[in-house]
């Protein structure tokens, strides 16, 4: 049996699933606007992870040389990188949500208190970007991470990170069932 949930708030951030057993439709919602076409079925784990690794390195996400550049030479910095230290560097800011997300490439950074997400569409060539609260994306991401440890019989490895509610700021908005 296919549900569909929706964590967070489609006006401000909120993950879109549409899942069945651990496969599913994933769609990102940012200030009213979706990303993710819902027609790719991908594991949830790469999202998981990715939302971990967010959450850990949220206030690592900036670099005094942003407030110079926008969006598109942000990308090109990433996309710059030489080294593999470099490539370990910049890991922290490229988003790689699954499978389901595949016409898209990701990134996020800090400006003040709001992430930037920024959204390069491989076939247009554009970069679009939005802007969201620090505290939502904590709110939201968490209680998805919270969501899927819930589903997970065998934990995976990167689930050993967040079992801990040490290492978690508190619960969100919660997943609402959507109705169709």
């Amino acid at each position: 049996m296919e549900k569909d949930f929706i964590f967070g708030r489609v006006d401000s951030f909120a993950i879109e699933i549409s899942e069945k057993s651990k496969s599913a439709l994933l769609k990102l919602w940012i200030n009213g606007k979706s990303y993710g076409s819902y027609k790719k079925r991908g594991e949830l784990i790469h999202s998981i992870e990715d939302l971990q690794i967010l959450l850990t390195n949220l206030d690592k996400l900036y670099e005094t040389f942003f407030d110079k550049m926008d969006a598109s030479a942000i990308f090109s910095w990433l996309l710059s990188v030489q080294t593999e230290e470099d490539n370990r560097k910049t890991r922290r800011y490229v988003r790689f949500l699954g499978d389901q997300m595949d016409n898209i490439s990701m990134f996020s950074y800090l400006r003040g208190e709001k992430l930037e997400w920024g959204f390069y569409n491989v076939k247009t060539k554009k970069i679009q970007t939005q802007q969201i609260d620090k505290n939502v994306i904590i709110d939201v991401c968490t209680e998805y991470i919270q969501w899927y440890s819930s589903l997970a019989n065998l934990p995976h490895p990167s689930l050993a990170r967040v079992s801990s509610p040490q290492s978690l700021p508190p619960r969100g908005f919660g997943p609402e069932v959507l109705k169709r």
